[in-house]
């Protein structure tokens, strides 16, 4: 699967470019001799896939790769044991499953600019760049195309649901339900016994969707939100955009000249060892139908199936913030809050940057994370004045001198580990305060 999904990635990074540019050319042969080491089921591909049109061979191929990687994927959906007792674990095996992603940097690219704090507009051009046509045009991205328009961005306006709006949410369900990333999520939930009797199947599991994501409840008027709309489609109060974590919707209604992009925000989301433009996470800043979304989060590239999926299994299995890293790559906490204490309130991934977690000493690492500042009274921090520690020396000392630092205090309630980010892209600091 691994080899699969990189030869694909590899030719469609050599494929974009000639289709922007027909004069480009591609040499297949040379892609050919990059990829021949991915294993005999993609040198079969490359094998059965040759013509003079070096262009139309090679989208053939790419179209043969990524068949290859659904069928593949198919055979994946099965939550092993261990990824049923790890969420991190499950959203890392969630990611692999999602064969419709975009290649970021060639299918989409994004265009950053410079960042921006307050509101402020430091971006003079769009964000999105370049999106492939034919990249968008799978099912369930053109399924869920058609639910973005059904909503009131004004929050406390009644939402009414026509005949042919809740056909066109069933008509996204049926696709996204028989991805792997859906699969798999309804065969997590079901082990983990999350799901009602009636939710077991996949026609099941599509009412089950329904009621969870586009059942309207009342915030200020009667039956004025929901889950999907919220998160996806986004809404407006009070000069404020609110939800709106989806790349799909923001290039819709940057297309529609409806937003403004502002600028992306420093220390969140940029990986330094990436390609300008090829990041799959980002936080950014943008204005929408005369509000402002100073700080929003989204995915960028992933399949609206995935997102559904990985936001559905959190607010069911997890807690409010949950810290995964993701890809290997992005340290995020997939925030998922609830409203009235069943509905979905917001789900969204919180980005941080420049954090190892890792590095922390297991009693240590607080159950979620803010780039500005976070505290949690954990019951094994022990000293007896405040103390600035950088993580090396709090590894040094837990190495050193274990007992003390795992010691329970008599007093837990006095024992707080706050983590303040120092610096955007450096470690941060642990300042420690507890009492015996």
């Amino acid at each position: 699967m691994e080899e699969l999904t990189s030869a694909r990635k590899y030719c469609v990074q050599q494929l974009i470019p000639a289709v922007r540019n027909p004069e480009v050319g591609v040499d297949l042969e040379a892609i050919g001799e990059h990829v021949q080491n991915s294993g005999s089921v993609v040198q079969e591909i490359f094998d059965e896939n040759q013509g003079e049109d070096s262009i139309a061979a090679l989208k053939a191929i790419v179209a043969s790769l990524q068949a290859k990687e659904q069928e593949l994927a198919q055979g994946m959906v099965d939550p092993t044991s261990d990824e049923l007792g790890d969420l991190e674990a499950a959203a890392n095996k969630l990611w692999i499953l999602d064969t419709n992603r975009l290649v970021a940097g060639a299918e989409l690219v994004l265009n950053f600019q410079e960042d921006t704090r307050y509101g402020d507009d430091n971006a003079h051009e769009a964000l999105f760049e370049y999106v492939d046509g034919h990249a968008m045009s799978k099912s369930t991205f053109m399924a869920f195309y058609k639910l973005l328009d059904n909503y009131t961005a004004e929050a406390g306006v009644t939402e009414q649901v026509t005949d042919e709006e809740k056909q066109e949410i069933f008509a996204f369900l049926d696709v996204a339900v028989k991805t792997p990333v859906m699969q798999y999520v309804m065969k997590y939930l079901n082990a983990s016994g999350k799901l009602p009797d009636d939710a077991q199947d996949e026609y099941g599991f599509k009412g089950f969707l329904y009621r969870l994501w586009f059942y309207f409840y009342s915030k200020e008027a009667r039956f004025d939100s929901s889950g999907f709309e919220h998160v996806f489609a986004g809404d407006t109060r009070d000069g404020k955009v609110g939800g709106m974590h989806n790349w799909i919707q923001l290039l819709v209604q940057e297309r529609k000249s409806e937003l403004n992009y502002l600028g992306y925000i420093t220390s969140r989301g940029v990986d330094g060892d990436e390609e300008p433009g090829s990041e799959y996470l980002m936080s950014i800043s943008f204005d929408w139908k005369g509000a402002t979304k100073t700080v929003g989060s989204s995915f960028f590239g992933t399949s609206p199936e995935f997102e559904m999926a990985l936001y559905t299994l959190f607010f069911l299995c997890g807690g409010e913030r949950n810290p995964v890293k993701l890809a290997d790559r992005y340290n995020i906490d997939v925030v998922c809050y609830t409203f009235a204490g069943r509905y979905i309130g917001t789900c969204y991934p919180h980005v941080s940057k420049g954090f190892n977690w890792d590095a922390i000493p297991f009693p240590f690492r607080p159950a979620c994370s803010e780039t500005s500042f976070v505290s949690g009274l954990l019951p094994f921090a022990r000293c007896t004045a405040w103390r600035m520690m950088s993580s090396s020396q709090i590894l040094s000392s837990y190495t050193t001198d274990k007992a003390r630092w795992t010691k329970k205090p008599q007093n837990k309630s006095r024992s707080k580990v706050v983590l303040r980010f120092v610096s955007p892209a450096s470690v941060s600091c642990i300042l420690v305060e507890g009492a015996q």
